[in-house]
């Protein structure tokens, strides 16, 4: 269940409809849905689709941590002060 949790946060960082990812992966929102509660399988290849709907590897959907994510922030010149990426979301 913990990947499907995943999915869905990631899915809501984001800031993606279950429509939107559901047609990145060619199937219907309903079948999305699916997954991001656990109702269908998530295997290996929809991992890796979901990886490039999401524009992550794979590996880091799967131990996907939400406290692990850091924004960019900029100073008053627009120069970046941190580029302390985990996740690129």
């Amino acid at each position: 269940m913990q990947i499907a949790e995943n999915i869905k946060r990631i899915r809501e960082l984001k800031n993606y409809t279950q429509e939107h990812v559901a047609e990145l992966l060619g199937i219907s929102q309903k079948q999305y849905s699916n997954l991001e509660t656990g109702h269908s399988k998530i295997d290996e290849d929809k991992i890796e689709k979901l990886a490039l709907a999401f524009d992550m590897k794979p590996a880091d959907i799967v131990t996907f941590h939400e406290q692990n994510v850091f924004y960019q922030t900029f100073n008053n010149h627009k120069e970046a002060k941190s580029n302390n990426f985990i996740y690129n979301l």
